[in-house]
C-alpha cells in the first residue's frame, strides 16, 4: 500500500514557530554551518495514524509500526539539557508553568538517522516514562522529550519533539537521570544538580553541547547562554548542528567515543 496523506502528525516540529508541514529538505543556516538533511519519513511519527491506498484503490486507515530508521544505540545520544523545575518558565506555551514543562533535550551523535521509540527515562533508578512517539532524528539533531500533551512547543529547525507517556516528576534535590534502550542498556546518564534558589527555574545544560564528558551546569552559567533555557537550540541560541562541529575532528581521528 502507498501512503497518501497524514491524519495526525504533530511531532515533526521542524519549522520555526512549531508549524507542521511536509519537508523535503531541512536547511539550517547560520554562520559557517549550512547542512542539508532529508526528512527520511516525510514527517510521519512512530505510531501515527495515516490514510493509505488499499489494494482495491480505496482508502484505508493504518498505523506506522515504526520509523523507517534504526533505533538509537549505545554512545549515540547525549542528555544535553534538563528543565528539572520550570519555576515560571512555560516551555510548552500552554499558559502555565507546571510539571508539564519539565523536559529533557537529547542530542544525536550518530552518523545516520535514528529514532527514540521504545527508549525510557529513569530518575534515581526509577522508571519515569517511555517514549511512545518518535520520528527519525537526523545526525546532530536535538530531540526534546515532553509530556503526552506537549502543548505548543516552538522548536527551530534542527530540533524535533517526541512524546513521553507521562510527566517526569523530577525532584529539586537532584539525582541521576538515565536514558535506556528497549533492551535496558544505558544510552546516556548524567548527574542533575540540586536546585539552589527557591522557586526559581532549575535549567541545566552541558558546558559543551553534545559532549557527554561535560558536566551539567546551571544554564545561565554556560558560556554563550543568553536565555533562561535553550530547549531545542544550542546553549548560545544557535540552531543545531551549528554548535557541534567540534565533533568533526573526533570523527576524523576515530575518537568519536570520547
Amino acid at each position: 500500500m502507498r501512503m497518501m496523506r497524514r491524519d495526525r502528525v504533530w511531532s515533526w516540529a521542524l519549522l520555526e514557530g512549531g508549524s507542521i508541514g511536509v519537508v523535503a529538505l531541512v536547511v539550517v543556516a547560520c554562520l559557517g554551518c549550512d547542512p542539508r538533511w532529508p526528512a527520511p519519513n516525510d514527517g510521519a511519527a512512530y505510531g501515527d495514524a495515516v490514510v493509505m491506498e488499499g489494494e482495491d484503490g480505496g482508502e484505508t486507515l493504518g498505523y506506522l509500526p515504526s520509523p523507517p530508521c534504526r533505533p538509537a544505540g549505545t554512545g549515540e545520544l547525549v542528555i544535553n539539557e534538563v528543565v528539572s523545575r520550570p519555576g515560571g518558565v512555560d516551555v510548552d506555551h500552554d499558559g502555565a508553568s507546571n510539571g508539564h514543562d519539565e523536559v529533557v533535550e537529547v542530542v544525536s551523535r550518530a552518523d545516520e538517522a535514528i529514532h527514540l521509540g521504545g527508549t525510557s527515562l529513569w530518575w534515581k533508578g526509577e522508571r519515569r516514562g517511555g517514549i511512545v512517539q518518535s520520528v527519525c532524528l537526523p545526525p546532530r539533531t536535538a530531540a526534546v522529550i515532553v509530556a503526552p500533551d506537549g502543548g505548543n512547543l516552538k522548536l527551530p529547525s534542527g530540533a524535533v519533539a517526541v512524546l513521553l507517556d507521562r510527566t517526569l516528576r523530577l525532584t529539586d534535590s537532584g539525582g541521576k537521570l538515565e536514558m535506556r534502550s528497549v533492551a535496558g542498556t544505558t544510552l546516556d546518564a548524567v548527574s542533575v544538580p540540586a536546585a539552589v534558589t527557591p522557586s526559581a527555574p532549575a535549567v541545566w545544560s552541558r558546558t559543551r553541547d553534545a559532549d557527554w564528558n561535560a558536566l551539567l551546569r546551571s544554564h545561565n552559567e554556560v558560556s554563550g547562554a543568553t536565555r533562561p533555557s535553550s530547549i531545542g537550540r544550542c546553549a548560545n541560541a544557535e540552531r543545531f548542528p551549528c554548535c557541534v562541529d567540534w565533533l568533526d575532528a573526533y570523527e576524523e581521528k576515530g575518537r568519536l567515543s570520547e
